[in-house]
């Protein structure tokens, strides 16, 4: 079946399945339907992905269900303020291995806007 992407991904495919993995990929989008889209699609051509959340609970982001994608996904949720964000590196040296695949952040932009190093 050949995939579709709502988002002009067709152009990009083979970027999108060869993302390294592991890796950190940050995704950018003007609004929020367009990040979770992006985000389902990418998590769908992806053999081992982390998804972690600022914002909303993980699962919510995947839904629908992406249409491919690994069997597990590991999820985690991080509140959305400075002291999260600054110890999310220890965080996630914990829990992170090389079978994380691609990690996946989701946050408003909003969220990073005040947070100035050194403040």
């Amino acid at each position: 079946m050949k995939n579709r992407y709502a988002l002009g991904l067709q152009q990009v495919q083979q970027e999108l399945i060869t993302l390294q993995s592991p890796g950190f990929y940050w995704l950018t989008s003007q609004r929020p339907e367009d990040a979770r889209t992006l985000l389902r699609q990418v998590v769908s051509h992806q053999e081992f992905a982390t998804l972690i959340s600022a914002d909303e609970p993980p699962k919510a982001l995947l839904t629908p269900d992406p249409p491919g994608g690994p069997a597990r996904i590991p999820l985690f949720s991080l509140p959305a303020n400075k002291a999260s964000l600054l110890h999310a590196e220890s965080d996630f040296a914990r829990v992170l291995n090389n079978r994380s695949g691609v990690v996946l952040f989701y946050s408003q932009a909003a969220c990073g806007v005040n947070y100035h190093p050194g403040s």
